[in-house]
């Protein structure tokens, strides 16, 4: 395997090669940081406007919550609501208060 090495005589030329390398490294990682936030950006953005798709065209469920109700066999047209009814007195099995 071939090994290199530098060598710089001057010490500010050795200094100068150092901060261009933490320079280059800062702005790998700059880049690399930007490209993450552009994907969060998009994700959002492509999450927002499913969003308002859905909200626009009606629809009361989530497309993957209608998929996974219909995998266990579910059918959401049969299912029953509690309707909010008045506060009832507790009363124990027994039918005491």
């Amino acid at each position: 395997m071939k090994a290199w090495s530098l060598t710089i005589r001057s010490r500010i030329a050795a200094f100068l090669v150092v901060i261009g390398a933490i320079a280059a490294a800062l702005a790998i990682a700059f880049a690399g940081l930007v490209l993450l936030a552009v994907l969060v950006a998009l994700g959002a953005l492509l999450a927002l406007s499913a969003a308002i798709y859905y909200r626009l065209r009606g629809h009361k469920r989530r497309p993957a919550e209608e998929a996974r109700h219909r995998a266990v066999g579910l059918d959401p047209a049969q299912e029953i609501f509690q309707r909010k009814s008045p506060k009832l007195p507790d009363v124990d099995r027994r039918g005491e208060q």
